[in-house]
């Protein structure tokens, strides 16, 4: 491994934070439901401003000497705070209808760029290319996140917002961290990945072979087969949402800042995650804080297999998951945070609801 451990000072980038000021919260979710009918009244006249006058961000460097980049809102007088973990190709630049959401329902809320994506450093000489050298690399960067920049602002209860690549890394997170989050969430996690038509042990003995030998010629790993730089497809062929609105307005983020682009996956980043998730799955026994995990009915990105075997497992442990199974999020694809109004805001409804739950 090329991973260099050194002890390093805190850098963080300038920022002001402004705290939201604090109102009364509930769980009436009623506009949610209607948004998209003005989603671009929203965006001008309520999204835009609070990102501009509300959000600070900032970064840290981390032990490989990489550039980590944040964002965060503190709220006065807060519940807690919600600490998101994205998901691949994404940065906290995706997450802002979500954090305008929590944020109206009380909650402080902090967003990572993990290493590789987002505005964070990326190691290849690609920077296209998804890469990280040991999955490990990713929950250290977390660790230091939550440890130097979410505490000192934050004293109170924190509460982990997963989903897909990121709910990988929360729950090897919490798996070595059993003490820093109250409860998580896991949104269409990323516990499997689709090998396709070839049965599981043979497409990994026959990636392993290919993987060997990739690392013989040379060291910015090769996409995995077929993977290629940032190339968005049309509403109409994604895999991602049903929401013509959402998925428009994110797309126009990653035009409007080019450095958010990321490429496919390189055979790197296929090998750390396939080893992270077979320790993950290992080490269940770890998990012991609450945990609610939504799986999306129609998704065609990860493989809802191992989340239902997840839920089972921990079941066995005597650490259920909440209503014993995964949450099926009915007509709802990939990424439910920026999913249709219906399943999306049954998706926020169920979080609030777990998340102020004393029980």
């Amino acid at each position: 491994m090329k991973c260099i451990y050194l002890l390093l000072l805190l850098s963080v980038g300038v920022c002001v934070s402004v705290p939201v000021e604090s109102k009364e919260y509930n769980h009436e979710l009623s506009e949610l439901n209607q948004r998209e009918s003005t989603y671009s009244t929203f965006l001008a006249d309520t999204l835009s401003p609070f990102w501009q006058t509300k959000v600070n961000k900032g970064h840290f460097v981390n032990r490989q000497q990489l550039n980590i980049h944040y964002a965060y809102v503190k709220v006065a007088d807060a519940q807690g705070a919600i600490v998101i973990s994205p998901g691949r190709v994404e940065g906290y630049e995706k997450y802002q209808e979500l954090v305008y959401d929590f944020t109206q329902q009380g909650y402080s809320v902090f967003v990572i760029d993990h290493q590789g994506q987002g505005l964070s450093s990326r190691r290849l000489t690609n920077k296209e290319k998804g890469y990280v050298e040991d999955f490990d690399d990713y929950v250290m960067d977390l660790d230091q996140f939550i440890t130097d920049i979410v505490k000192p602002m934050h004293q109170g209860k924190l509460y982990l917002v997963s989903h897909s690549m990121g709910g990988a890394i929360g729950l090897r997170y919490v798996q070595q961290h059993p003490n820093q989050f109250s409860k998580a969430v896991f949104s269409s996690p990323m516990w499997g990945l689709n090998s396709g038509a070839i049965p599981k042990p043979i497409a990994k003995g026959i990636f392993n072979v290919v993987n060997w030998f990739t690392t013989l010629v040379t060291d910015q790993s090769p996409y995995f087969f077929g993977g290629q730089g940032y190339n968005p497809v049309e509403f109409e062929s994604n895999q991602l949402t049903t929401s013509k609105q959402r998925y428009q307005y994110f797309r126009s983020v990653y035009v409007a800042k080019p450095d958010l682009q990321l490429g496919s996956v390189t055979f790197g980043w296929i090998r750390a995650s396939v080893n992270a998730i077979d320790t993950a799955f290992k080490q269940l026994n770890l998990v012991k804080l609450p945990v609610m995990v939504l799986q999306a009915e129609n998704d065609e990105v990860i493989e809802n297999e191992a989340q239902n075997a997840f839920c089972s497992e921990l079941a066995k442990l005597g650490n259920p998951c909440v209503n014993d199974t995964p949450i099926v999020i009915n007509n709802a694809k990939h990424e439910l945070f920026i999913e249709s109004d219906k399943p999306r805001s049954e998706v926020l409804a169920k979080i609030f609801m777990f998340l102020s739950d004393n029980d």
